[in-house]
């Protein structure tokens, strides 16, 4: 997400499939280090190139708790 772009509406939340879009001031404490590195990426976007994505499906439910296990989140 490009934090200057983003206006802030909360529909991307819920679409993403590993839960893991927040607004800024909801950003769980283990995350917190990622919301500056964030800005830092947008800036230097040039930097990056845009990778190539197969369409693949979503992850299943389990997929996803052990996700929040792996980074310590239980929201």
């Amino acid at each position: 997400m490009h934090p200057d772009e983003c206006i802030d509406c909360g529909a991307c939340e819920p679409e993403c499939p590993w839960n893991a879009i927040f607004e800024e001031v909801a950003v769980p404490e283990v995350f917190k280090d990622d919301t500056p590195l964030n800005y830092k990426i947008m800036e230097d976007m040039s930097d990056f190139k845009v990778a190539q994505h197969k369409k693949i499906d979503h992850p299943t439910g389990e997929q996803v708790a052990a996700n929040k296990q792996k980074w310590g989140w239980t929201g």
